[in-house]
């Protein structure tokens, strides 16, 4: 809780200051962009601690995939 306090307190006021300079932005809505943007960067991190494993899936999937319709194709009698 230190953490999200430290951003509400120190962090919240100078950024609604900078950005309503040009925009109006409430603090709700800053509070949740910067909570998208750290979601989002622990997401790629995640992605990348787990080796890829889904996207591997998928290649191999799509793969054989096309492996069998290359093979439907060879085989077909004209």
């Amino acid at each position: 809780m230190d953490q999200r306090d430290d951003i509400v307190t120190k962090l919240l006021p100078k950024l609604s200051k900078a950005l309503n300079k040009k925009y109006t932005v409430s603090d709700t809505e800053l509070l949740e962009m910067i909570h998208v943007r750290w979601e989002t960067r622990h997401r790629i991190y995640r992605v990348k601690m787990k080796g890829n494993r889904k996207m591997e899936l998928r290649k191999h999937k799509k793969n054989a995939e096309i492996a069998n319709v290359r093979f439907f194709y060879n085989n077909i009698i004209i």
